[in-house]
């Protein structure tokens, strides 16, 4: 695979997850429209007023904090999901070496074990973190292929809903068995 299709690979899966963020926002919205919809009912005409006044007052100002392409609300929460389930796929290495690691270091005091631990657990996954920084992050790569994304068409946008939700599924995948992993190897090596 090559840098660019790789870049455009996860620059298209964190469009996706954003796409996604900003969807389960609106369906929030309108569930607690909904409930909240008969409180509204109960204040007195002028209240409900002044309520729906401020509401369109603000909307413009709340838009621009939710959807923001540098720094709103959904781009935040797609950045963090985008980040669990990439880092889910190093993990499975990070989640091994523990295996070993601790099943070597069973001798050592506590305190030891658990910054070796670490080390083994942070290091693979902030290594493998630095080329999709690259991809997405850096001089704001992802900016430019939204662009791009938001030219294509439904189609275009299915199939890559269903490469992002694979995506996550596996990175979740990935973690639990570098988990189940992590413990066969200490068992076995402890034996």
């Amino acid at each position: 695979m090559t840098w660019k299709k790789f870049e455009y690979f996860l620059n298209a899966v964190f469009y996706c997850i954003w796409r996604a963020d900003i969807r389960v926002s609106a369906w929030m919205d309108k569930s607690f429209e909904i409930l909240f919809y008969p409180i509204i009912i109960l204040l007195p005409r002028t209240w409900r007023r002044k309520f729906h006044e401020r509401c369109k007052a603000t909307e413009k100002e709340i838009e621009s904090l939710r959807y923001d392409k540098k720094n709103g609300w959904n781009i935040g929460w797609a950045k963090q999901w985008f980040g669990y389930a990439y880092s889910g796929y190093p993990s499975f290495i990070s989640f091994m070496s523990v295996g070993i690691t601790v099943s070597l270091t069973y001798e050592l005091s506590q305190e030891y074990k658990v910054c070796i631990g670490l080390l083994t657990i942070l290091l693979p996954i902030l290594i493998a973190d630095i080329p999709a920084y690259k991809a997405v992050y850096s001089n704001d790569k992802y900016i430019k292929y939204y662009k791009q994304f938001e030219k294509e068409d439904e189609q275009w946008h299915k199939k890559w809903y269903r490469i992002t939700t694979a995506f996550c599924l596996g990175g979740v995948l990935s973690m639990v068995l570098g988990i189940l992993a992590a413990f066969g190897i200490a068992f076995l090596l402890k034996t």
